[in-house]
């Protein structure tokens, strides 16, 4: 009995060349695109949680009477504590833009009149906008904010928060809006305005 040890010739290897790579230029294109616009839902889900977020944010600081404080001469003084002649000063005090920072570890709020600048980070530390575990040990996690169209980092971006009451209606309204960044991967205020909407 004699075994054929023939191999593959040159057109069948050709072949089956030509037809994998049929396959990968229709396959690869769909993957591509597929994981595109994955990145693409998950970053408007992020805006929209940061939207939220931002929110309650703004609203822990109102009802906790942040926003009833200002700083006159570095000293933070609550309208109600103070005899009328100090509240006169506050009043007069509060038509120009005077800035309350509230500090908590490297967490900054900027009270300005009635916006608040906070970065993002700020948000993931005080819980109202859930992170990634930056490092893998669960003990020492420090949560960050991550872009999920590039995967880098963006607790740094800062966002100013305003809430408008409407005359008429009496309708809250919020808006969030970036403030300008040297940072590219900070999501723009376009971006917000898409999400409230």
């Amino acid at each position: 009995m004699k075994l054929n040890n023939r191999g593959f010739t040159l057109v069948e290897v050709l072949a089956v060349i030509i037809i994998l790579a049929i396959i990968a230029s229709i396959a690869i294109p769909n993957v591509l695109s597929t994981i595109n616009s994955s990145k693409d839902r998950s970053y408007d889900i992020m805006i929209k949680n940061i939207i939220t977020a931002s929110k309650a944010l703004y609203e822990e600081v109102e009802y906790g009477g942040e926003l009833h404080k200002y700083t006159i001469d570095d000293t933070q003084i609550d309208n109600e504590d103070e005899t009328s002649e100090t509240s006169e000063t506050v009043s007069s005090s509060t038509t120009t833009d005077e800035e309350l920072i509230i500090e908590e570890d490297t967490s900054k709020i900027i009270i300005t009149g009635e916006s608040i600048k906070i970065n993002l980070q700020t948000l993931v530390s005080n819980g109202f906008l859930s992170g990634t575990c930056y490092n893998n040990e669960e003990e020492n996690c420090k949560k960050v904010i991550i872009n999920p169209k590039t995967g880098n980092d963006i607790g740094n971006c800062n966002i100013i928060i305003k809430k408008q009451k409407q005359q008429d209606s009496g309708k809250v309204t919020y808006s969030v809006s970036a403030e300008e960044s040297e940072l590219e991967d900070c999501p723009e205020t376009e971006d917000y305005n898409k999400g409230l909407n």
